[in-house]
């Protein structure tokens, strides 16, 4: 069975893998890195960047892993990915750090006691009444989803 390394990087010879990084598995979707660089040019990520930090982000980072993601997707050179690597290390402290930082919030080590419980009665109410307007909502649109079954995919 291939690992997700081979399967990610369609790696056919095992040698290879052996001379990869570790933290291989830490390298996005070229396509990802340039649409992170395309963002943080646009108009609307420089508006979102002067009103909420106060200053401009350098992108050229985006641009410099796309390039080099491009890159090690042709040549699976060790070298290439350890930049890439490097960056999204740093990139991962600096998200992290601030969650670190936060001396507002309690951490908690385990869940609170009454976690699984009943819900209180308000929101019990609540509940019924938005289920009851999805409900009629169906009904006036005439569809019927009793017999759909639907999944969602949430990434946090």
């Amino acid at each position: 069975m291939d690992s997700p390394v081979n399967e990610r990087f369609n790696i056919k010879d095992p040698e290879v893998i052996k001379d990869l990084p570790e933290d291989v598995w830490m390298i996005r979707p070229c396509d990802t890195y340039e649409s992170e660089y395309k963002e943080c040019k646009s108009y609307v990520g420089r508006f979102y960047q002067h009103f909420i930090q106060g200053e401009y982000t350098e992108c050229s980072k985006w641009k410099h892993d796309h390039q080099n993601c491009l890159k090690f997707m042709k040549t699976l050179d060790p070298t290439v990915a350890e930049k890439i690597i490097e960056n999204e290390k740093e990139r991962r402290e600096k998200r992290l750090s601030a969650s670190c930082a936060n001396d507002i919030w309690e951490y908690r080590t385990e869940p609170p006691a009454n976690w699984s419980g009943p819900l209180p009665d308000w929101c019990k109410k609540e509940t019924s009444v938005q289920m009851e307007h999805q409900e009629n909502l169906r009904r006036k649109k005439g569809v019927d989803n009793t017999s759909e079954k639907k999944s969602f995919c949430i990434i946090s």
